[in-house]
């Protein structure tokens, strides 16, 4: 859950995009945060999402995580 919180906080705080979380949250999404908490890189992850998400404003907070994941072979 704080992997969501995190984000969310995140989100709103750069103002990166109109967030509805019912499309944030998705199946997928829960999918994915699982899948890093599972690996251990919980920190590295969320840290290269923030970066990718600074970088990228207009990208989602799951395309975020998707990238990172990517980025640490998870």
């Amino acid at each position: 859950m704080a992997i969501y919180t995190l984000l969310i906080t995140i989100n709103t705080h750069f103002h990166l995009i109109n967030m509805d979380l019912n499309d944030t949250l998705t199946p997928e999404f829960c999918d994915i945060a699982n899948k890093i908490k599972e690996s251990e890189l919980t920190a590295e992850v969320i840290a290269t999402a923030l970066l990718e998400m600074k970088e990228y404003p207009k990208s989602s907070p799951l395309l975020a995580l998707q990238i990172a994941m990517e980025d640490w072979d998870i």
